[in-house]
């Protein structure tokens, strides 16, 4: 806070202005000393922080609180930041010239009504002298001070965009980098997927075309044929034991019924369409196997024939 300055404020009743040196006199925040002048007349008037609630208007719509907000920000010129900001919103200040005093006036705009919300008369003093010097003098120092400031936040605020500008590049960057990392990824994966699906097709194709190995099929027949097979044999027997046994004495009469092999080729039904699709499929299926599969179903074959002579050797005796 600067402990003298002189404010500039504009007249309710024309465009001219009304200068206002403010000086601290005491310890107090709002201890002040005014002097001001329309440029004819002196004015001048002493404020006492502890009656500072007195010039606050009873119908103004802020409180007390944001009262002294904006008369730090005005008076005092300090400036106001965080949530305290919001009591300067739409604030009004004029200065009424009437006969012997001139009066600031606080107002606040709601919503195109303005209400008042304090003033402070400066009464007219004629024996008080106007150091015209010592005011543009604060002016000048007061005009000095805020230029430094200015210079200094445009110069963090330049600073300040630099870093941004780096921070954006560095980011688009990154992000291209890893826009490429991925294409590359993709291209890579889609390379390796084809070889692969080049090395199944390969594998196929060979499968479908491999021969069953004789020496293969011959050592797997012999490993079979070493191998006992008690489950077959157990069955044949308990056939046997089930065929019923038919007496003479029933007192029924055999009958001799011929039946030819026309009659059996006649009554056993065709292959149907599906039994030879399923065929096919199981050729197409066994086509597929590989080698070693085809072996073992080569040899599951030829046990199957010497199963099924056995059973008509048995037959026969």
């Amino acid at each position: 806070m600067v402990s003298d300055h002189v404010l500039r404020v504009k007249r309710n009743d024309s465009d001219e202005y009304v200068l206002i040196d403010v000086i601290s006199i005491g310890p107090a925040l709002f201890d002040l000393q005014l002097f001001a002048t329309e440029g004819a007349s002196p004015f001048a008037a002493k404020l006492k922080h502890s009656r500072i609630a007195e010039f606050h208007s009873k119908k103004s719509p802020v409180g007390l609180s944001d009262w002294g907000t904006i008369l730090r920000a005005i008076l005092l010129q300090e400036r106001i930041e965080g949530p305290d900001r919001a009591a300067l919103e739409d604030v009004e200040v004029t200065v009424s010239v009437v006969e012997d005093y001139v009066t600031i006036i606080f107002r606040k705009n709601l919503s195109g009504v303005t209400q008042r919300i304090g003033k402070i008369p400066i009464k007219k003093d004629e024996n008080q002298e106007i150091d015209t010097i010592g005011w543009v003098g604060t002016a000048v120092a007061r005009s000095e001070i805020l230029e430094n400031e200015l210079v200094g936040l445009k110069a963090r605020s330049e600073e300040q965009n630099n870093v941004i500008q780096k921070l954006n590049q560095q980011l688009e960057d990154l992000i291209n980098s890893k826009k490429a990392n991925e294409d590359s990824l993709l291209e890579k994966f889609r390379e390796l997927l084809n070889a692969k699906k080049l090395k199944i097709r390969d594998q196929q194709r060979l499968l479908a075309t491999s021969k069953v190995d004789p020496s293969k099929a011959t050592q797997i027949q012999s490993l079979r044929a070493s191998s006992p097979s008690s489950s077959r044999p157990g069955k044949r027997k308990s056939n046997k034991s089930e065929t019923p046994s038919h007496s003479d004495d029933d007192g029924f009469e055999k009958s001799n019924v011929d039946v030819g092999v026309d009659d059996l080729d006649a009554s056993t039904p065709e292959k149907s369409d599906l039994d030879a699709a399923s065929e096919d499929e199981g050729y197409l299926d066994a086509a597929n196997q590989p080698a070693e599969d085809k072996a073992e179903a080569v040899v599951a074959g030829m046990d199957d024939e010497e199963e099924t002579e056995s059973d008509d050797d048995d037959d026969e005796l």
